[in-house]
């Protein structure tokens, strides 16, 4: 005969007194990594349910987190099956499984007071209806408060990731996320496969040769780009490649953009004009003029910066002359004697540098396959260096463990334990540092190596462009721009003085194949400049 207690609920005690629902979760969110999984937890919980000689009514298995209510239906229909009177208690692995926020944990609390259940079975205790619930209240406020601090601190800590430069979520396309370095001082790494991809789909667009479109489909069609989900990556993902910060060094979070320590892989002017080209479509911007070399020469005599300005000549003929002409701002207080200077006078010295780094294409290739030998070589050395360095690292937390215990256990006095600690955190901080090192190198020479080689053959042709590509291809031949006597010096980009050097020796041996340069394939001219003892593999 059916029977109701005093608050209406179905007693199915007497048929039912040793039917437990075992209730199995585990969360994929960060906070939860550590705990055991579903598998084990059901594995351990079915010995403990053998073990107090109870049986098991139904299995209820969640990968939900439980910090929010109302969020977990496989709970919820746990909750409605024990108000009928389904089981008379429960067991899972620890009171926080079944609860980490006030509400629910306030429902499995009521529904034990008021003998809706009658035991909670844990693998460490048991909670039963006569029991004083202070406890319990006690450990879902700590699992409760724990969820709230995790969020605190987990906004706190990738706060402090930003403001020390490093972008504090999933790396955008072309970079990737650290994992060799411990929690707290992982950064962004640039992704071998896909940074000189995406670099490639920046010039693209630079150069305007292709729509947003037509870059979306070289990158699916001609590169095989991937996005984050292993699938051809999104028209959406294209454009906002185009239009992140990210690539030129800044990352916007929280509201806020923050300065990088991450490598960038274009430089700000490439940006700015990016945007301008999706902006207006290609078509020329709103300012009267664009002067191609202002912003970045100075004065040789007084150190002011060099500006432009445009002159128009009408001749008695009726003809009608336009003219660019640069000159100092004059620095306000130093005198300064410089006179004005022909853009086209500036162009032609550019145009030298240029010459002296000119390189042939066959060239490039095959240097490239030397560099990429190298890297190669070079990685599985990294490789065995780091693994060493990690162990140091390990070995190096180990000792400031041991030392803090020392100092706990009265083995160390205080001027001994700061001594130590300031020892073991200098030596720990040495090796972070080179492990930081030997991540960026490798990578870092190679990409920049091709990228001034592919710069060194194709700066000649491009020169020629836009006044907007001029400023950008003076922007990298080097620094310390400065105009004096109407000539322009610099000082050349290192890698390109070695570039400079051999492209006296290309040339030389490119004229005297010349007439017979059709003939010759990739393997040959491999061969030419592997055994020219100037050139060096």
């Amino acid at each position: 005969m059916q029977t109701n207690d005093n608050n209406g609920y179905y007693d199915k005690q007497s048929e039912k007194e040793d039917v437990y629902f075992l209730y199995a979760r585990k969360s994929s969110e960060s906070e939860e990594r550590q705990v055991a999984s579903i598998e084990s937890q059901i594995s351990e919980l079915e010995k403990l349910a053998n073990l107090s000689n109870i049986k098991i009514g139904q299995r209820f298995l969640e990968s939900k987190s439980a910090k929010a209510p109302n969020q977990r239906p496989v709970f919820n229909d746990m909750i409605e099956k024990l108000y009928k009177g389904e089981a008379s208690g429960i067991i899972c692995w620890k009171l926080d499984r079944l609860a980490r926020n006030p509400v629910d944990g306030g429902t499995i609390n009521w529904m034990l007071q008021k003998g809706i259940l009658k035991r909670i079975i844990t693998h460490d205790r048991e909670y039963l209806t006569a029991d004083n619930v202070l406890m319990m209240n006690l450990e879902f406020g700590v699992a409760n408060q724990f969820i709230r601090d995790l969020s605190t601190n987990t906004k706190r800590g990738m706060h402090s990731k930003a403001e020390k430069g490093v972008f504090p979520s999933r790396a955008p396309l072309g970079y990737a996320n650290d994992k060799y370095h411990a929690k707290g001082e992982k950064k962004i790494i640039i992704d071998e496969l896909k940074f000189p991809i995406v670099r490639k789909l920046w010039d693209t667009l630079l150069e305007r040769r292709c729509t947003i479109d037509e870059i979306h489909s070289i990158a699916k069609d001609k590169y095989d780009l991937k996005g984050v989900t292993g699938r051809p990556v999104p028209r959406s993902v294209i454009y906002n490649i185009f239009t992140n910060p990210f690539y030129y060094g800044d990352f916007n979070w929280a509201g806020k953009q923050w300065k990088g320590t991450h490598q960038p892989m274009i430089t700000k002017v490439e940006f700015d004009e990016v945007q301008r080209i999706l902006k207006g479509k290609g078509k020329p911007s709103n300012k009267k003029h664009y002067f191609a070399f202002t912003g970045m020469i100075r004065c040789g005599e007084c150190g002011g910066m060099i500006t432009a300005e445009n002159k128009t000549k009408h001749q008695k003929n009726g003809n009608v002359h336009h003219y660019t002409f640069y000159h100092c701002t004059k620095r306000k207080g130093v005198p300064c004697s410089q006179r004005f200077v022909r853009e086209e006078l500036i162009c032609e010295q550019i145009q030298k540098i240029i010459d002296s780094i000119d390189i042939p294409h066959e060239f490039t290739e095959w240097a490239l396959d030397v560099i990429r030998e190298d890297n190669n070589r070079d990685k599985a050395a990294r490789d065995t260096t780091l693994k060493k360095y990690q162990q140091e690292y390990s070995g190096h937390l180990a000792k400031l463990d041991r030392i803090k215990d020392m100092r706990i256990n009265g083995e160390l006095s205080p001027e001994d334990f700061n001594t130590e600690r300031t020892r073991v955190l200098a030596d720990k901080d040495r090796t972070q540092k080179l492990m930081d090192e030997l991540d960026t190198d490798i990578s870092k020479r190679t990409f920049e190596l091709e990228q001034k080689l592919n710069f060194a053959e194709t700066a000649k042709t491009k020169f020629t462009q836009q006044p907007e590509t001029r400023k950008n291809i003076l922007s990298c031949l080097g620094s310390n721009l400065i105009l004096k006597d109407k000539k322009l010096t610099l000082d050349l980009d290192e890698i390109f003085t070695g570039v400079r050097t051999a492209s006296k020796t290309l040339k030389k041996l490119h004229s005297r194949l010349e007439p017979v340069k059709n003939g010759y394939d990739k393997g040959e001219y491999a061969d030419m400049y592997a055994s020219n003892p100037e050139l060096g593999a």
